[in-house]
């Protein structure tokens, strides 16, 4: 069947290979964690598929496998390490994994779960102007992947508002550390 001139060019933007049926998951994602794009979803997405083709590749082992046993503890370790997963007894842990499981580890939703910020989208100005520090390094990603161990070293910098702010507030203020000598 051919097409008409009006049709083809109708649908020479269309692309039918790509299919929306999972804009909805994807939007309200990108919106839940504050994204900054659908590639970036996508990124996530393609890891997210990594991990579960693995742990497919590795349920079809039998489970007194050593092979199965010494590369399952090794990935259950690492999610472990990097905060995605709190349980390291076996991989039904892992079944499910999706998006949601890395974008919970995004410096932006730390800092609206530990409290220092009440939305995303303040979370996100916050890191992108500079007023957060983990250990000594200011962030200015808001994509950074925060790991446990670096969760409890997250701070305000050493120059920012907030920082004053909050110390005037409780009364500990130090002009020596706010006056940057």
């Amino acid at each position: 069947m051919k097409l008409n001139y009006v049709e083809q060019k109708l649908l020479k933007k269309v692309n039918l290979f790509d299919y929306k049926d999972n804009n909805v998951n994807m939007n309200r994602v990108i919106s839940k964690f504050g994204l900054r794009s659908s590639k970036e979803y996508r990124q996530y997405n393609k890891v997210a598929l990594e991990i579960q083709q693995l742990v497919a590749i590795l349920r079809t082992l039998p489970s007194e496998s050593e092979v199965r046993q010494k590369i399952g503890k090794s990935l259950l370790d690492k999610l472990y390490r990097l905060g995605i997963i709190n349980d390291v007894s076996s991989l039904e842990v892992v079944e499910n994994f999706g998006v949601s499981y890395l974008c919970r580890r995004r410096i932006t939703w730390i800092l609206k779960k530990i409290k220092m910020a009440q939305h995303t989208q303040h979370a996100i100005d916050l890191v992108q102007h500079g007023h957060i520090k983990i250990g000594n390094d200011v962030v200015k990603d808001p994509a950074m992947l925060v790991t446990r161990q670096m969760e409890d070293l997250i701070t305000w910098a050493d120059g920012s508002k907030y920082k004053k702010h909050i110390s005037e507030f409780h009364d500990t203020k130090d002009d020596f550390t706010l006056l940057n000598l």
